[in-house]
């Protein structure tokens, strides 16, 4: 009878040793869920990233670069509809869906930057000559408008690939307008 007591009063105090013996707990930093998220958002990379699109020279000092823009389309469709009284009715609607589409834009190389991801994850300096050389074909380049990027951003990105850094673009045909929309008249000059 004393054996089994005495090995209880053993348990007892280990499980009561035990945990004092345990690491310490870190002091709670949090100070609710508007820290946490500003903790996270530091996290974030601090620049946009840079696109992808294909680039060729088209023209002496001026560059092709191919983006994809967001176009509306109507189209008329054909649904089924429920009438009160329990019928199935078939009816044309008109509805508008956003299509991807790729859209052409032109570069002055001179207004641009031409810059090589490094080995080191970095940025080197391209002389525009050689640029446009490397652009003789349609290419897939970087692009963007400022060079410095989070070096976050270019972790992924293979060692040789080619950006372009641009200021200005040149002008383009204006967008077509919405369907289903009147023009806009011309503000008045003041």
């Amino acid at each position: 009878m004393k054996l089994p007591r005495m090995w209880l009063t053993l348990a007892a105090a280990a499980g009561l040793v035990l945990p004092a013996v345990s690491a310490p707990v870190p002091p709670r930093t949090s100070q609710g869920p508007i820290s946490d998220v500003l903790h996270l958002r530091a996290l974030l990379p601090r620049t946009a990233p840079l696109t992808v699109s294909p680039a060729q020279a088209v023209e002496d000092g001026v560059i092709e670069l191919e983006r994809r823009s967001m176009v509306y389309v109507t189209k008329k469709v054909v649904v089924n509809v429920a009438t009160p009284d329990g019928r199935v009715v078939q009816q044309e609607q008109t509805i508008s869906e956003a299509v991807s589409q790729p859209v052409k834009t032109r570069v002055r190389t001179t207004t641009c930057k031409f810059f090589v991801v490094g080995k080191d994850g970095k940025f080197e300096a391209l002389e525009t000559a050689k640029a446009t050389a490397l652009l003789k074909q349609k290419t897939a380049v970087l692009t963007g408008e400022s060079a410095e990027v989070d070096p976050r951003n270019l972790e992924l990105i293979k060692p040789g690939t080619l950006c372009v850094i641009f200021q200005q673009l040149m002008p383009t045909a204006p967008p077509p307008p919405l369907p289903g929309l009147p023009d806009l008249p011309d503000k008045p000059k003041d």
